[in-house]
């Protein structure tokens, strides 16, 4: 996903171009292996600011990706499952 705080941090923020599903699909696949990996009483993964609208890291359904990102997390999960069995 993309990020975006330079119009909160200015001249400190922090930008992160060229998100994309696929992209965001290939990393978010690795975590959950890696969390699979783990006990099943310590399988957690966190997503940080998945809403955050003014910093471009969101995960809703937008005019440009439609439901990619949601589906890239879907699939994601479900090769990470698989790989896994």
């Amino acid at each position: 996903m993309t990020w975006d705080n330079s119009p909160r941090k200015g001249a400190s923020g922090i930008i992160i171009p060229n998100g994309t599903p696929e992209k965001f699909q290939f990393w978010m696949e690795r975590q959950i292996k890696k969390v699979l990996k783990e006990p099943q009483n310590e399988q957690i993964l966190f997503l940080n600011a998945w809403n955050e609208w003014a910093e471009g890291a969101y995960l809703e359904p937008d005019q440009t990706h439609g439901y990619g990102y949601l589906e890239a997390l879907r699939i994601a999960k479900e090769n990470a499952i698989h790989f896994l069995r």
